[in-house]
């Protein structure tokens, strides 16, 4: 055989080489493709996708409770299909009921782990249901899978704040920093390094903060917190007021600026003047029982008794307020459907100034008793009273039911 005849067969050999590597090719990719598709038609059409896409609609149609049912029904038809268990958590913990929205997202969980987001909603759940060690192992989980995901690096940071290890909640909100400066996080991270009494980082850390945004009133607020543990000199005291008057003039519906400058005022042995703020705070909210102590403290100082003994009774009866509350939210997970203390505690907190929690307490009470008119009546009472006109047409609609967004 010639060196040409044998070159040739070479490359023929080779040629039906490739042929065939490309051809095992292409049946592999046939059949991960196939395989494919039957995975993805057996997930589209499976028993519990149908529930699931069942109870979104039922959602879309503002009937939360038949979007329940349906998702409830998906797991009885399809227990390992684990979007149903997380829609339910979602549910749940939209009605405030943490402990068996927890129930439903370990269970999404165990079906799903590699899934940050679910870990997410998870976290969140778990530590509103007081269980801190579930809440922390899936807030770690969370940011694991999603090390670049500032919300994970964020909420697990706030975690670590909670539970007082500083040095790590600071790490944490550096890097959710890091990625994006959000108030949520950068304030607690400063206020976090405050505590842990590192004040020049803190100052370093909101001055720049305050250079991109110069009227964010919590980080002037804690500006002025800065100049407080300062040495009491009439430029650091000035400086405190500039940044507190600041914030004031930034949100006027705010109390800390009027508290701080009180307090301030009170260690200065200046009663008369921090008098003057204590009340402008108390036109704000007149329920805040800080502004109502900083009051009392003024008229002992100032010998005013009278005054004094009449701040103290509504004192007290704001404390008493406050204890119901707390002891009525801590019932609810375990008497839901409770509608006379649902009611109480929403206008527990509407006295209180907790407009957003007497809002959420108040549909509560209506998706609790859908056909009651006077429990709707109610929450369109309270839609007047604070500026929520489009709420309140909506529920004027007997089939209306109110949304609740995840806290």
């Amino acid at each position: 055989m010639t060196s040409g005849t044998a070159q040739r067969s070479k490359m023929t050999h080779g040629a039906a080489k490739l042929r065939v590597a490309f051809i095992i090719t292409v049946l592999v990719a046939g059949i991960g493709a196939l395989a494919y598709l039957v995975w993805y038609s057996y997930q589209m059409y499976r028993p519990g996708m149908r529930y699931y896409l069942k109870g979104l609609s039922a959602m879309n149609r503002h009937q939360p409770i038949q979007a329940r049912n349906d998702w409830q029904a998906g797991i009885k038809a399809d227990p390992k299909f684990w979007r149903n268990y997380a829609r339910l958590g979602e549910f749940y913990a939209a009605a405030l009921q943490y402990h068996v929205a927890g129930k439903y997202l370990l269970q999404a969980t165990a079906f799903n782990p590699n899934d940050g987001n679910l870990q997410l909603e998870f976290s969140k759940v778990a530590h509103k249901a007081g269980r801190l060690d579930l809440s922390n192992k899936a807030g770690l989980a969370a940011v694991r899978l999603m090390p670049n995901n500032f919300v994970a690096l964020g909420d697990y940071g706030l975690q670590l704040v909670e539970a007082h290890h500083r040095l790590a909640a600071i790490r944490y909100l550096k890097r959710a920093a890091a990625i994006k400066i959000d108030p949520e996080y950068y304030i607690p991270m400063v206020s976090a390094e405050m505590d842990n009494g590192e004040m020049n980082q803190a100052e370093t850390d909101l001055n720049a903060y305050l250079t991109k945004y110069p009227n964010d009133y919590k980080a002037l607020i804690l500006m002025a917190n800065v100049y407080r543990q300062k040495p009491h000199t009439p430029d650091n005291m000035n400086t405190l007021l500039k940044y507190a008057l600041h914030a004031g003039r930034i949100n006027p519906y705010v109390v800390n600026p009027y508290i701080l400058i009180g307090q301030v005022l009170v260690v200065a042995n200046q009663p008369k003047r921090a008098l003057s703020f204590f009340i402008g705070g108390l036109r704000i909210e007149p329920n805040n029982d800080t502004i109502l102590n900083g009051l009392m403290q003024c008229y002992s100082m100032l010998g005013n008794s009278k005054a004094r003994n009449l701040v103290l009774a509504h004192y007290q009866q704001v404390l008493q307020w406050k204890n119901t509350a707390d002891h009525l939210a801590d019932r609810m997970p375990y008497d839901p459907k409770n509608l006379a203390a649902i009611l109480k505690l929403a206008n527990l907190e509407e006295l209180l100034g907790h407009n957003q929690k007497a809002l959420t307490y108040y549909k509560l009470a209506v998706i609790a008793a859908p056909t009651n008119s006077a429990v709707r009546k109610k929450l369109v009472a309270f839609c007047g009273r604070h500026a929520l006109p489009k709420l309140a047409a909506e529920l004027e609609n007997p089939n209306f039911m109110p949304y609740i967004e995840p806290q």
